[in-house]
């Protein structure tokens, strides 16, 4: 057994996201990390999940069914057991509007698709802090 030395080793990533492909490539990338992802596949979703596993980050599209993202964004930050988890958007969603959007919503960063690992890892790993 190896011993974990990174501080953020381990924390809970959760993914709401529309493309399969983006889900699968994310998920390998935080695991690759040894984060434990967690899948929501639409907004609802999300928020039960969250409320259920306190995840350290969620990286949520704009494009969900039903309910969006951003409206999701809203929800999470009206909870109390949830306001307080960072959240990042990352989608293809790319207009200005829906970026101050996002920000004046709740959320702590913005990356527009089609994204870079090193970018991903950089921004979040601000956020994925014990």
């Amino acid at each position: 057994m190896t011993e974990k030395t990174n501080d953020s080793m381990g924390m809970k990533v959760l993914l709401v996201l529309n493309k399969r492909r983006n889900l699968d490539l994310l998920r390998n990338i935080f695991e690759s990390k040894d984060h434990e992802v967690i899948i929501a596949e639409n907004g609802v979703e999300a928020m039960e999940t969250a409320a259920a596993f306190s995840p350290h980050l969620i990286l949520l599209d704009v494009l969900l069914p039903g309910i969006d993202g951003l409206d999701t964004c809203r929800q999470l930050k009206k909870d109390g057991k949830t306001k307080n988890i960072p959240v990042i958007f990352l989608t293809a969603k790319t207009g200005q509007e829906y970026i101050i959007e996002a920000f004046e919503i709740g959320g702590v960063d913005y990356i527009s698709e089609p994204f870079h690992q090193a970018e991903v890892l950089a921004k979040s790993g601000v956020h994925l802090k014990p």
